[in-house]
């Protein structure tokens, strides 16, 4: 969802003149362009580098309707590329590759068996969200932000991609601004989206035709409602979004019939649901919610009746995750959640026919479906694990057979894969956290190494035993890497999430440092050997770790830190009441003064530890305002940090340069701080 040094000194990755950097030069920068290579390919430290700075071979895989292709996504430097290929291995010239604008990549549909529908973010260098502006409600036809959606087509058969639309976006919903709804198959020449063609706030639901790009209104924007969702027929069903004084949900119980308010009902309470699907009929929605459970469950919610008509699948210990759907009735095949890693439990026999075969074929049961093809006849599988890249499989019944499709990354990595294992280990309130060790393969019982603390991002999501590159490099380098779930992460019911509301900096913070405290206690680093690390929600916890006068760490690295909550929390909420309900879970308070008690921003006089600070210019989900702020408060206060600018680079580090030039900084600034050698 990660510098010469001396202080102060910045590293840039290939200079522009925009705005962004006039105006982060009203502070003394030196801008240093990269251009060479700190670390030969030839040696260790290049050669890890080489395998685990790729970029993402494949991304977000996704099959056609008749299963004849597939589509994948990748960055080919700051340009975003969409990659069909054939299925079948004996069709020559089978690759097709769609250049797109450089723009942050949204999503991709099939419309039919030979176009693709694409949306991409255009973002202007002078943007308001990059500088930190936050205008108010964006009136109809306006374009503040400096942002902009596009939606192309492109045409396997001609090998063309065209833009058919272009819209303003606001702010608030730069990162949720469109949703494709439905390709409906029975009119090729059009498809259903929700968007707001003014930029405006509150988007509604248009049928696009794919050729002109001329909408209709299917559905009029409303206010408060940010979301919809159209059943089978692609009628619309469902719009949310939160009023000025509460979550607010809107139902049609039948097409034919007016909206009628549910927002009441428990089921929705406090927008804690989401939706899954419809039944093929449209009578039914399916759902996630944990109404009153402790957990998050799936349910069969009857929009006639206005009631639950079943609970579908409760795990007794983790949330349940996504419901998988399919067959010509839209049947309930599995539902998916995750322990250490993602999990099925299986409804369908026919299902679990194919899911054991798929079990001997690929010899691993860490596995999951990315897609069917209407007949049944290919799908396509995604396998994970916690000591090798995903990969893309292609799977066909009749045959019998997996054959690799992708990879998402490529060759061998130069030194053997370090284990992973899960551990837990209790808060000082007595609160038992999950996480996992990544240890150098080299380790032996006994010994100590330094260690860096990862938190997640999120934060209210959760790590998982899967591959990370992150961890693997460091550990490669002869680092212990530790990720916590700490309190407030997803996936382990209510009570744990819930647990962390109001917590940023306080108790979630606690947990992170128990980490600390866990890994000297049992033996694996001493209590001057640890460094955190963390992006997002991560990087801001590793920002009020140097806050901290606690002997914990003795750096931190913060990538795409929140610096500002309160400038954080106007930017993603659309209402008051939004901005209220975030604010108590955040910093548990509604007003927004008190939430500088938490903001690193506001506490950079009291850091004692070293800091590397790292952010994409192009990061619209949390601006680099956040670093440029909190750049400014340590240069103030004359800390010892350093800051790495990523040209055009978004909040999830996807340009292969731009992970090859993290990489380099961050063992650059580990080598300074803490050093593998002094162990």
């Amino acid at each position: 969802m990660n510098s010469v040094f001396g202080w102060p000194n910045f590293r840039f990755v290939k200079g522009c003149a925009s705005l962004f950097f006039v105006f982060l030069s009203l502070v003394p920068v030196l801008f240093v362009s990269q251009t060479t290579r700190a670390y030969a390919s030839g040696g260790k430290v290049g050669a890890l580098i080489d395998y685990y700075g790729q970029g993402d071979k494949f991304i977000q895989a996704s099959l056609s309707p008749e299963g004849t292709k597939y589509s994948l996504w990748r960055m080919h430097g700051s340009q975003p590329q969409a990659v069909v290929k054939s299925t079948s291995n004996q069709v020559q010239n089978q690759t097709v590759v769609f250049d797109l604008p450089t723009s942050l990549f949204n999503w991709q549909y099939w419309l039919d068996e030979d176009r693709l529908i694409i949306s991409v973010t255009k973002i202007a260098p002078d943007a308001d969200v990059l500088l930190g502006k936050i205008t108010k409600k964006s009136k109809r036809g306006s374009n503040p932000s400096g942002l902009s959606r596009e939606f192309y087509i492109a045409d396997t058969r001609s090998g063309l991609v065209n833009q058919i639309l272009a819209f303003p976006l606001n702010i608030r919903l730069a990162n949720e601004a469109d949703d494709f709804l439905h390709r409906l198959p029975e009119d090729p020449d059009h498809f259903l989206a929700s968007f707001s063609p003014d930029g405006s706030d509150f988007p509604g639901v248009y049928k696009v035709n794919v050729t002109t790009g001329q909408i209709n209104v299917v559905a009029q924007p409303e206010e408060p409602y940010v979301r919809w969702a159209v059943d089978r027929r692609g009628n619309p069903r469902l719009a949310t979004g939160w009023g000025e004084n509460r979550f607010q949900i809107k139902v049609r119980p039948d097409p034919s019939q007016d909206w009628a308010d549910i927002s009441d009902q428990p089921m929705f309470e406090s927008a804690r649901f989401a939706v899954q699907g419809f039944s093929e009929n449209g009578e039914d929605l399916f759902l996630i919610s944990s109404l009153g459970k402790g957990r998050q469950a799936i349910y069969r919610y009857s929009l006639v009746h206005g009631m639950v008509r079943e609970k579908i699948f409760e795990h007794p210990e983790y949330d349940a995750g996504r419901l998988i759907l399919g067959g010509p009735n839209n049947d309930v095949l599995a539902a998916i959640y995750a322990d250490d890693m993602p999990r099925l439990e299986i409804f369908d026999e026919g299902f679990r026919s194919h899911n054991e075969q798929l079990k001997v074929l690929l010899g691993t049961d860490a596995f999951l479906i990315e897609g069917i093809s209407q007949s049944g006849g290919v799908w396509a599988v995604s396998t994970f694990a916690a000591n090798e890249p995903s990969k893309l499989y292609l799977y066909e019944p009749a045959s019998h057979s997996v054959r690799e499709l992708e990879s998402r990354l490529v060759g061998a990595p130069p030194v053997p894969v370090n284990p992973v294992r899960a551990i837990e280990y209790f808060s000082r309130d007595g609160l038992e956290i999950p996480g996992y060790l990544t240890l150098p393969s080299t380790f032996s019982q006994g010994q100590t190494v330094p260690m860096i603390v990862m938190p997640h991002g999120g934060p209210w999501v959760r790590d998982m035993m899967v591959f990370d590159a992150w961890a693997q490099y460091l550990a490669s380098l002869g680092y212990g890497v530790l990720q916590p779930n700490f309190r407030g992460s997803s996936g382990f019911g209510d009570m744990f999430e819930s647990r962390g509301y109001g917590q940023w900096g306080r108790m979630m913070q606690d947990d992170v440092s128990d980490a600390a405290s866990w890994l000297v206690r049992e033996g694996y680093t001493r209590p001057d050997t640890l460094c955190i690390l963390g992006a997002s929600y991560g990087g801001y916890a590793a920002l009020m770790a140097a806050t901290r006068n606690d002997g914990k760490f003795q750096c931190a690295i913060s990538i795409a830190p929140v610096s500002d909550i309160a400038h954080w929390l106007r930017t993603i909420s659309s209402s008051k009441a939004e901005l209220k309900a975030m604010s108590f879970r955040t910093f548990g308070d509604d007003s927004l003064r008190k939430a500088s008690t938490v903001s690193p921003a506001s506490l950079a006089k009291k850091v004692q530890l070293p800091v590397l600070l790292v952010h994409g210019t192009a990061d619209i989900r949390v601006s680099p305002y956040h670093s440029m702020l909190m750049e400014k408060g340590l240069r103030k206060s004359k800390k010892s940090y350093d800051v790495l600018w990523l040209e055009q680079g978004s909040h999830f580090i996807l340009q292969e340069a731009h992970r090859r030039i993290l990489l380099e900084n961050i063992t650059q600034f580990l080598e300074q701080h803490l050093p593998v050698a002094s162990h």
